[in-house]
């Protein structure tokens, strides 16, 4: 029995040259004679995608998803690259959303007033967040303010692809049974002259007064915040996908 904390691989043998491929989820039940000088019985080898035992070898056998041959866990470390060879290409769980589901992310984009930003540092190369200020233009695009000052603003310049977190946990229970939306998205900068900006001006003093005080400083900057994808997430067992589409409401 292998257990989960010891450090395994994967590594390709014969076990059984003879048998025909199968597609994984095959369930194949075929007596396999025990090798020459084997003080064991005869065994048998069972494929189903998923891990399983080998019983004359004791050693536990799992197929792999390309080639449908044996691989073998046999306990000595592997480089990550060779691993990653073997497994296959994620299927993403979640469900497009229903309509609930994308009135309830409609709603966080509505009355959000602050999200956090997920970014590549254009110096670093490394992942960085932030808290930003959030609200929606009058075509419905999400917009944020932004001073130079920030370290996201020459982040978004030089790499525009970026996520924000929408939804806070509400003072009980547990915060991730808490609805909260997730947005893959591109920063587009509008510039000072830009004949939308009195526009965005003012629907972004709207919703935040309090930004009167430097929403006309050299330094700040409005950047829309384009949806390319989403995931809504409405508590355990509720995540759906969603499109830029959706969240722009074409």
């Amino acid at each position: 029995m292998i257990r989960a904390s010891e450090r395994v691989t994967l590594k390709r043998i014969n076990v059984a040259p003879d048998l025909p491929r199968q597609s994984i989820g095959a369930q194949i039940t075929t007596p396999i004679p025990a090798p020459q000088g084997s003080d064991q019985l005869g065994h048998e080898f069972r494929c189903a995608g998923r891990l399983e035992a080998c019983k004359t070898r004791r050693m536990p056998v799992i197929q792999d998803w390309r080639s449908k041959t044996p691989l073998v866990l046999d306990g000595q470390a592997e480089p990550a690259a060779r691993r990653g060879n073997h497994l296959p290409h994620p299927i993403d769980p979640a469900p497009p959303a229903d309509a609930p589901a994308l009135d309830a992310a409609l709603d966080l984009l509505r009355v959000s007033r602050h999200a956090a930003l997920a970014y590549t540092d254009a110096v670093t190369q490394t992942a960085g967040i932030s808290r930003i200020a959030w609200g929606l233009g009058h075509d419905g695009t999400p917009l944020t303010l932004i001073s130079a000052l920030a370290p996201h603003f020459a982040a978004l310049r030089a790499q525009p692809d970026c996520a924000v977190m929408l939804g806070e946990a509400g003072p009980k229970g547990d915060p991730l049974t808490h609805p909260r939306l997730m947005i893959r998205a591109r920063a587009d900068f509008v510039a000072p002259n830009h004949h939308t900006r009195a526009a965005l001006r003012d629907k972004w003093l709207a919703d935040h007064p309090k930004a009167k005080l430097y929403v006309d400083f050299a330094d700040f900057a409005f950047v829309r915040l384009i949806p390319v994808s989403a995931l809504f997430n409405g508590g355990f067992g509720r995540a759906y996908t969603l499109s830029g589409a959706d969240l722009l409401g074409i």
